[in-house]
């Protein structure tokens, strides 16, 4: 009797699973029309950082900076502000290790500067780390991922992603759904020995 409700309970957890894999439920980090989305590529074998801004008011194409810093600031960057500022993590597949950061902070500017400037800075510099308490913490995965947003003082949302240089390794997802595999054919193999 408990295999039996062991089998149903891995089909359901299966379907599930197969379900969220083919019909994605948009998140907050999936972009809106009206967003300006700011994103940070790594380079291979350390050759540089380019950074792409669509849907701001300069909608810069892509820029290539060599190094492992790199800071867009007005005029490069859209130059709308927000009042407090942000740390955004990309971890290692460990879960602990800084392995990129974001970080958005105000600039000083003249009374003629047009609304509060900011600065966005992209470093996988561990001497130039924030050891600060981050807002926002994502595990790289090697894919273009969302490290996180906030609202910039004209109401609109940025919102920043990063594509770090490492190998891609599977998704949390296909992760579970390999694993409720295996598990729902070692319960069918299990039962069958048990009749046996």
């Amino acid at each position: 009797m408990p295999a039996t409700r062991i089998l149903r309970l891995l089909t359901v957890l299966s379907a599930a699973a197969v379900w969220m894999l083919m019909f994605p439920v948009p998140g907050w980090s999936t972009p809106l029309p009206g967003d300006i989305i700011l994103t940070f590529t790594e380079l291979p074998n350390e050759g540089g950082i380019t950074v792409t801004e669509t849907g701001g008011p300069n909608g810069n194409g892509p820029q290539t900076v060599s190094g492992e810093t790199v800071t867009i600031s007005p005029p490069t960057f859209s130059g709308l502000g927000t009042p407090n500022n942000y740390i955004f993590n990309l971890l290692e597949p460990d879960g602990t290790t800084i392995s990129d950061q974001v970080l958005v902070f105000g600039t000083s500017c003249g009374p003629d500067c047009g609304g509060d400037p900011v600065s966005v800075k992209f470093t996988s510099d561990p001497a130039q780390f924030n050891l600060g308490t981050p807002n926002r913490s994502t595990i790289e995965d090697g894919t273009t991922q969302f490290v996180g947003s906030y609202v910039n003082d004209k109401g609109l949302s940025v919102k920043i992603f990063v594509k770090s240089d490492i190998d891609v390794v599977p998704e949390p997802a296909t992760l579970l759904l390999l694993g409720v595999g295996l598990s729902g054919l070692a319960a069918v193999a299990w039962r069958r020995r048990s009749r046996a």
